[in-house]
């Protein structure tokens, strides 16, 4: 959602506000548990608790009945969440995206002609992490201790630069003739 709001004195704002609820992404077991030789494919099945596969895989053990853990593609997975473990502890984070960008830019005339119109921006207004637990393919690999259900990356549009960076603030000036 953006808009343009003209205030007196020669201000403008412009906000761009963006939502997005968490995208799914597949947990996948990392090895080949079904014997078809593909290690990719192999996905953990609905129902299972992704926070005993995560302390498992931390403490490098196997989680009783791994064999069991592949299904088909119909009962897969989807993860909306993920984890983030500091010092032993696991803190539950989502993946939902949540961003306000501002750019509030004051007019100033020079004269009939020019205009010289300063702006500052500011990016992730509300310093927002905004955490993807996916990788490009939608996938939390379990062979993966270090990276299981863990962020991969800040969430990004899917091309270009991630977003959702911390606060960050740009000044700038524009002359227009």
């Amino acid at each position: 959602m953006s808009a343009l709001f003209d205030l007196p004195h020669g201000f403008q704002l412009a906000p761009i506000m963006q939502f997005a609820t968490a995208r799914p992404y597949s947990v996948n077991t990392g090895s080949d548990i079904d014997g078809d030789g593909r290690s990719t494919v192999d996905r953990v099945c609905t129902g299972f608790d992704p926070l005993a596969l995560l302390k498992a895989s931390l403490n490098n053990a196997v989680p009783a009945g791994a064999t069991a853990l592949g299904c088909t593609q119909v009962g897969v997975n989807s993860q909306r969440t993920g984890f983030v473990v500091t010092n032993g502890n696991f803190q539950e984070r989502s993946g939902r995206f949540f961003d306000v960008d501002l750019r509030v830019t004051k007019t100033f005339n020079v004269g009939e002609r020019v205009k010289v119109k300063g702006y500052v921006s500011f990016f992730n207004l509300f310093n927002r992490e905004n955490l993807s637990f996916g990788g490009r393919l939608g996938l939390s690999t379990l062979s993966s201790a270090s990276s299981f259900l863990q962020p991969v990356a800040l969430y990004g549009p899917g091309f270009g630069p991630p977003v959702g960076l911390p606060f960050t603030t740009q000044f700038g000036a524009r002359v227009e003739f």
